[in-house]
């Protein structure tokens, strides 16, 4: 069930087992000023959670952020098909089909100045979104940042290691280092993305991060992306 962060966000996990590596994906709903819902990565969606959905208002969004997480958003629009669904650019390629209704950084969305949308360039395979509510002063994620302190099991713990995501660090995984192709244009993006001026993140995985440190702990995750050479 969704659960109440702060006031007007709110968060609900899913279960995922993919050959036995197994961690929780987040789907994060926001109450815009008109009193309509935004919903961010969505979750399966069954009667229990619709319903909660419902008595918290009116789904007119859903984002699918990157390439890699479009998975249920399919079965969200099916069930609430007057939404919008807006995707990453990365998903014109996907051979899953999704009726997506507008582009992330092609159409303006209308909802621009409540939760500010940026792409991490550089990444076309990902072109992850993330996304400012300056309201709360929360940056919402994907993949960007990981955070899976506790791993369910032995499998788990070893690809996350792998990734570069273990011991339950802040951390970005390995996976971007194949993808990033123009790591200047996306080091760019990160610093753009650090301007604002946030004091928590809500990461599709692992825990959330928060208090006033939250900036910095996530510049530090992001050394890599950051330790690019700038060029105009």
């Amino acid at each position: 069930m969704f659960q109440e962060i702060t006031d007007g966000l709110f968060c609900d996990t899913h279960d995922l087992n993919m050959q036995g590596v197994q961690f929780r994906t987040r789907s994060t709903l926001v109450r815009l000023d008109d009193g309509s819902l935004w919903m961010h990565s969505p979750i399966p969606i069954d009667d229990a959670p619709a319903s909660q959905i419902d008595a918290l208002g009116e789904l007119r969004h859903i984002v699918a952020p990157n390439g890699w997480h479009d998975g249920f958003s399919a079965a969200a629009k099916e069930r609430y098909p007057s939404a919008t669904l807006w995707a990453s650019p990365a998903l014109r390629h996907s051979k899953k089909k999704i009726s997506v209704d507008a582009w992330l950084g092609e159409t303006e969305p209308g909802w621009a100045e409540e939760l500010r949308p940026l792409l991490i360039e550089g990444a076309p395979k990902a072109d992850e979104l993330v996304f400012f509510h300056s309201a709360s002063s929360t940056l919402i994620v994907t993949d960007l940042l990981f955070q899976i302190r506790y791993p369910v099991n032995t499998l788990t713990k070893l690809v996350l290691w792998m990734a570069g995501a273990g011991g339950g660090k802040l951390a970005q995984s390995r996976l971007w280092r194949t993808v990033t192709k123009d790591r200047a244009a996306a080091a760019r993006s990160i610093e753009r993305m650090l301007e604002w001026e946030f004091e928590r993140v809500v990461l599709a995985h692992g825990d959330l991060v928060e208090g006033g440190d939250a900036r910095e702990r996530t510049r530090e995750a992001l050394w890599w992306m950051l330790s690019a050479a700038r060029v105009s």
